[in-house]
């Protein structure tokens, strides 16, 4: 994945050989988010990226899915403390919200392909 500023200080490609990133967010101006789906033998999963704009460095790696569940949509709440986001297993989809600050997860009483904060 490739990200540019429009002042062109930043031009900077994310992610390594082989790696499926997609879905791409800022945290704030040094902070990229981006999901990457990692499909191997050895492990198989989503897991929500943070990396710094100015290094490329992996700052934090969140863990969302494993196996063949994958990642639909997902939203980070106005205060950067929790993300809502989207998961796909065959026709079944569910729904979950993730505390950044404690890793907590919660799965909501209804699935959606494409959830939204609302105020």
């Amino acid at each position: 994945m490739n990200v540019r500023s429009l002042d062109g200080t930043v031009d900077r490609t994310f992610g390594g050989y082989g790696d499926i990133q997609y879905a791409p967010a800022f945290l704030d101006r040094d902070t990229l988010m981006a999901l990457r789906r990692v499909v191997s033998l050895a492990k198989s999963g989503t897991e929500l990226l943070f990396e710094s704009v100015k290094t490329g460095k992996v700052l934090r790696s969140v863990p969302l899915t494993s196996g063949s569940e994958s990642v639909t949509a997902w939203q980070i709440d106005p205060l950067h403390q929790h993300i809502v986001f989207s998961t796909q297993q065959g026709v079944t989809f569910h729904t979950y919200v993730l505390s950044l600050v404690d890793g907590s997860k919660t799965s909501l009483p209804d699935g959606g392909d494409d959830p939204l904060w609302m105020p």
